[in-house]
Parts: C-alpha cells; structure tokens; sequence
C-alpha cells in the first residue's frame, strides 16, 4: 500500500497540479489568510454550516415530498396508481419522400 502512495504522489508532482497549488499560495487572499490566525476556523465553520444547510434542503424537499405523496394516497384510499404516473408510449411516424 505505500509502494502505492508513493507513485501516486509522485505521478501528481508530475501534473499541473503542483503550479495551481504555488499559484494558489501566492495569492494575496492566501497571503491574508496565513497572516490573520483566525480566518481559518472562520471559513471551516463557514463550511460547515454551508453543508449542513444544503443536507438540510435536500431533507426537506423529500420530507416534502413524502406528505406530498402521502395525502394523495389518503385521498384515493390508498391506491398506490394514484402516485404513479405512466406515459404512453406513441410511435414516431416518419414520413419518408421517395
């Protein structure tokens, strides 16, 4: 596993990705942030709370949904083809000129 690791490591010292990192750390918005101490746990508890509201929608979508879903069976006691909802299939006719 580490034989691994370290070709892996050394294919990526052979990439683009080394001259963007350089890049990156030569920035002045990175230059503000190594010489302020406390920006990092600022922009980590940024993060943090910017993922949690985006589980956060997606939890409330499908909750959405779920009572969505649920009220349309209580309305059609319970059957489960009242939320399914299938399309016919129409052939294409294709006219041909001859």
């Amino acid at each position: 596993m580490g034989d691994l690791l370290y070709h892996f490591t050394e294919y990526l010292r052979t990439t683009q990705l080394v001259e963007l990192a350089l890049w990156i750390s030569d920035t002045s918005i990175s230059m503000w942030i190594v010489t302020h101490f406390w920006a990092i746990p600022i922009i980590q508890c940024v993060h943090i709370i910017a993922i949690a509201a985006s589980f956060a929608s997606i939890l409330m979508i499908n909750a959405w949904e779920l009572l969505l879903k649920a009220r349309i069976l209580e309305q059609n006691n319970n059957k489960v083809k009242s939320i399914l909802h299938f399309e016919s299939k129409q052939k294409d006719t294709v006219s041909s000129v001859l």
